[in-house]
């Protein structure tokens, strides 16, 4: 069988966005649900040799353990490949599958929250 998304993409690249299942990979992009249709713009995003990959509402469309999934994959891509991954989201609990290097935390109101991996934090706020 064709395989629409084999035109445009290797099967690593849609393996890491989660669209390898069948459903996906024999179905045009305009016949995904949202959801897929994320996942797709993600695999264009990895697919582009970019070496800065910005993501507004990051894994906003998606459930909560196909997010979790997606952000360990972006996590390995990004350590894998050295892109950088630009990420924005209200969701705190794709953190720890991310494992991001810098954190930038904004509350609605309030100051602005820079937390580094790799030193130490020495707890002011910046």
């Amino acid at each position: 069988m064709y395989s629409f998304l084999h035109k445009f993409f290797s099967a690593t690249e849609t393996s890491y966005a989660g669209l390898s299942d069948v459903f996906c990979m024999l179905n045009q992009p305009v016949l995904l649900s949202d959801g897929q249709k994320w996942r797709f713009r993600l695999a264009c995003g990895l697919a582009s040799g970019r070496k800065f990959i910005f993501a507004d509402e990051y894994c906003c469309e998606l459930d909560r353990i196909t997010a979790s999934v997606i952000s360990y994959n972006i996590h390995k891509f990004a350590r894998r490949t050295g892109v950088s991954f630009i990420l924005a989201s209200s969701h705190q609990d794709v953190l720890a599958d991310l494992q991001p290097d810098v954190l930038v935390m904004k509350e609605l109101s309030g100051p602005t929250n820079v937390i580094y991996k790799h030193s130490k934090w020495d707890g002011k706020r910046r």
